[in-house]
């Protein structure tokens, strides 16, 4: 499809390029399937540099029942890209986290009906993994609901802790976030099933995980669903967003995550609320 693509200047603080597609023709959510034509340009980069951050900005038109138009700009969550393989899963994912946020403020603003995306605006550079402590403490409004579990780890393995902590319900111990509860069930993470943790599969999972590591993890664990959740990147919302929804339709255990991230590192904390 035709559009218009211009130079921006820099729209986020440490991104060095930033380009905009404009005048789409497509009306409504389809204006999202721009962001697919952008693997191109995003490849290119790739194949000069190993490791990339993006992030999307979106203007777009909403009409309310009196048929006037109201401007709206939301945004993605910031992604990391390692490689052009993974590019298509990461903007289907972009296109997935702005959908989310227009139908959150359809349902929030009563009688808004998105018209047509207006802009996609494309930032994008370099950067440089980085590893250590995963922990990454809670939003205040979201650790005050006291409805999460978020363990104090300092390696890699939140997610596993997470998990065991719906699975083995030490939720309900005093003190469920500090680590001692988890030693038991921790000697080596790259075998087979840890002494202790003989109920869950833990086989060729690579840590920290992605979402294809939480799909494997589920097709070992069938008597386990995991389901990611994330903050939405709008500070003012205070709402939690569907990330990644689980495979596995009928477990007999569901755990609930939040996925939280600060610059390059991610983290995974359990919601009680919603543990099955």
């Amino acid at each position: 499809f035709k559009s218009t693509v211009s130079e921006e200047q820099q729209a986020f603080k440490g991104y060095v390029n930033n380009y905009s597609v404009s005048d789409i023709i497509l009306k409504g959510m389809k204006g999202l399937s721009y962001l697919k034509y952008q693997k191109q340009r995003l490849t290119e980069f790739l194949n000069k540099n190993p490791n990339m951050k993006i992030i999307v900005e979106t203007d777009l038109s909403f009409k309310n029942p009196n048929n006037e138009v109201i401007q709206r700009r939301l945004k993605s969550r910031r992604y990391n890209v390692h490689n052009p393989d993974e590019l298509n899963g990461v903007l289907n994912n972009i296109g997935h986290d702005i959908e989310t946020q227009i139908e959150i403020t359809e349902y929030v603003q009563s009688g808004l009906v998105l018209a047509q995306v207006e802009k996609l605006v494309i930032s994008y550079d370099r950067y440089n993994p980085t590893r250590g402590s995963s922990f990454i403490p809670l939003p205040d409004w979201v650790a005050n609901k006291k409805a999460c579990i978020n363990i104090k780890n300092e390696d890699d393995l939140c997610f596993k802790y997470s998990v065991q902590c719906g699975f083995y319900e030490l939720y309900k111990k005093d003190h469920p976030c500090e680590m001692y509860h988890y030693k038991k069930y921790v000697s080596d993470p790259t075998k087979e099933g840890t002494k202790g943790d003989s109920f869950i599969k833990w086989d060729n999972i690579e840590f920290p995980v992605d979402n294809d590591e939480i799909e494997l993890f589920e097709e070992q664990n069938k008597h386990i669903s995991v389901n990611v959740y994330y903050i939405n990147p709008d500070t003012d919302s205070k709402t939690i967003l569907l990330y990644k929804r689980s495979n596995n339709p009928q477990p007999q255990h569901t755990i609930d995550l939040i996925k939280l991230t600060d610059g390059v590192k991610s983290h995974y904390a359990i919601s009680k609320i919603m543990i099955i």
